[in-house]
């Protein structure tokens, strides 16, 4: 090719070869900067919020609850299919407007720390949420009447295994909803 020809001769071929050279150098361009971009703070806690679930799900595989009062680590009284129904509970608890927390609470009642692992396995992530992400999200972490957020606490036999949130004179008192619910999930001994 002589020297300053490229663009000369026929100008559909000319056209042809201005658009060839503006596409090459729109895709370098697109491609340097997906390269050489920094990430948005949405980005990078996006990427930060995966990386932590996933930690949660790897550390639940190896999870073994705390030794119990007899100094024995307690082995699963339910099935893998009913810890899956009550991951569902839980989940279906949750969703919509408010949150049944009877239906929380009630669910994990007289559960052990081994049958509360199986129950976080079975949840998993769910719209990219661990099942304590979603406590901290729809549990009140004080308790304010005005507010419907209650004070919870277990009954006069402990069945929730929750001591420490009795339910004072005439209903008042007790814990928090988060509290309550950290109290339930304490026997399991994952990082809540």
């Amino acid at each position: 090719m002589a020297k300053g020809k490229f663009f000369s001769g026929d100008y559909r071929l000319v056209i042809v070869k201005v658009v060839a050279i503006g596409v090459i150098i729109f895709v370098l361009y697109k491609l340097a900067t997906q390269l050489f971009r920094k990430k948005t703070p949405e980005e990078t806690q996006a990427d930060e919020i995966a990386q932590n679930n996933q930690n949660f799900l790897n550390g639940l595989n190896d999870a073994q609850p705390p030794a119990e009062n007899t100094g024995s680590v307690p082995m699963p009284s339910i099935t893998i299919a009913e810890a899956g129904n009550i991951a569902n509970i839980q989940y279906n608890a949750m969703q919509g407007t408010g949150t049944d927390e009877a239906a929380l609470f009630n669910s994990l009642c007289g559960l052990n720390g081994a049958d509360l692992i199986l129950v976080a396995q079975e949840f998993g992530i769910r719209d990219e949420r661990t099942i304590f992400q979603y406590y901290y999200y729809e549990l009140c972490s004080s308790i304010n009447y005005l507010t419907n957020c209650l004070g919870h606490g277990d009954n006069e036999d402990f069945t929730c295994g929750v001591p420490q949130c009795q339910v004072g004179i005439l209903g008042l008192g007790g814990c928090s909803e988060l509290e309550f619910m950290k109290g339930i999930w304490v026997k399991s001994g994952l990082p809540f």
